[in-house]
């Protein structure tokens, strides 16, 4: 509406609203003095959003006269916080440390984190010094053994070597085998380890060879006393019997350090006996049965790079629980086997040039034949 649209006029007018910051002299420009003037005349306001605990809500009021409309926030709340009490652990289950939720949305405050159950220490004060003892296949520190949380049947394994463990694993070889029972006491949440006597040199490493025709393989030999095999089959163990042996092998880069065992090798074991389905014997001498598994398939390439191998043997109860048993780890190459046999075969015949071929593949061409670390 143009300036003075009502000036002179006498009408009995009305308007609404007046604008907000108009003045006297504004509204006497519309002919203020002849028309009546209203203020807005706002709603009780509708919530058009609800406020939630860390989100303001909004009330929008809006005129009856005229449609205007303006905007309140709802203030958030906050959390309506409550405590999520600590659980203790105990020998059975995982505990959880303090934490806090809020009532209202559910929203987590601070999260409660795992405490891990309680542990059994293991005592191993039976195993002489100087010994490498691995639980469960994995090596650990005879004067700082680990702490076990699963209450289970376990056996602990301890070897000596040939040679000192250094660097040049290749030179390595263990020579004596012994197994413990490792008891609870579950008064004093401890593990104890009882030497069985009957066990020992279990699994025990008879030597390496290699194909000297055909695709390149490396074999391990490992020995089994014939009779304890046979009690193993037909007394047992603590209920637990004979269920299979045989070798697990991986290259030594993909390890990087770890302990060879099922959970490590991926799929690269053989199973020599198997109780009903094969049984075979490589040799036997003094008392002792001989097995080998052959690991086939490496191209010459391959041939320099090392393989950890170690022997195993699975016992099984009656309900089906299995302990397996690790005999030590050697590592190996084919070249390295070649190396050792550099001088067994003929000059000129064929599995002397089988031999020097593989030789050549893993320390070059040149290679004059002296020893080389690893």
């Amino acid at each position: 509406i143009g300036e003075h649209s009502f000036q002179g006029v006498t009408a009995a007018a009305w308007c609404s609203c007046l604008k907000e910051g108009w003045d006297e002299n504004t509204m006497l420009q519309y002919g203020a003095d002849k028309l009546t003037w209203s203020k807005h005349v706002y709603d009780d306001g509708e919530t058009v959003k609800e406020a939630s605990c860390t989100e303001d809500g909004v009330t929008k009021y809006t005129c009856d006269l005229c449609g205007d409309s303006y905007e309140i926030a709802i203030p958030a709340p906050g959390h309506t916080i409550v405590i999520d009490p600590a659980v203790e652990p105990d020998f059975e289950k995982d505990g959880l440390t303090e934490g806090s939720h809020c009532s209202v949305c559910g929203d987590i405050i601070v999260a409660q984190e795992p405490v891990p159950k309680l542990g059994y220490t293991v005592d191993l004060s039976a195993v002489p010094e100087g010994r490498a003892v691995e639980i469960n296949g994995v090596l650990c520190d005879i004067n700082e053994p680990p702490v076990i949380k699963e209450k289970t049947a376990m056996f602990a394994t301890a070897y000596e070597y040939g040679q000192s463990k250094g660097a040049d694993l290749v030179k390595q070889y263990p020579s004596s085998m012994k197994v413990y029972r490792l008891s609870c006491d579950e008064a004093n949440s401890t593990y104890t380890a009882e030497e069985l006597g009957a066990l020992d040199n279990l699994l025990t490493y008879s030597g390496f060879s290699i194909r000297i025709t055909g695709v390149p393989g490396i074999r391990m030999i490992t020995s089994v006393r014939e009779s304890l095999k046979n009690y193993l089959i037909d007394t047992g163990l603590d209920g637990y019997k004979l269920l299979e042996y045989g070798t697990l092998v991986q290259w030594e880069s993909e390890l990087n350090g770890a302990a060879l065992t099922f959970e490590t090798c991926g799929n690269r074991y053989a199973a020599a006996y198997k109780k009903g389905v094969s049984d075979p014997v490589f040799a036997r001498a003094g008392g002792y049965l001989m097995y080998t598994n052959v690991f086939v398939g490496f191209t010459e390439t391959q041939c320099a790079q090392e393989l950890a191998m170690r022997p195993y043997m699975k016992l099984q109860n009656d309900e089906g629980n299995q302990i397996v048993l690790y005999g030590g780890t050697l590592h190996r190459s084919i070249g390295f086997i070649a190396l050792q046999n550099k001088d067994a075969f003929l000059p000129g015949s064929g599995a002397y040039e089988y031999i020097w071929k593989l030789i050549r593949a893993a320390y070059g061409n040149s290679y004059d034949g002296s020893y080389r670390k690893g």
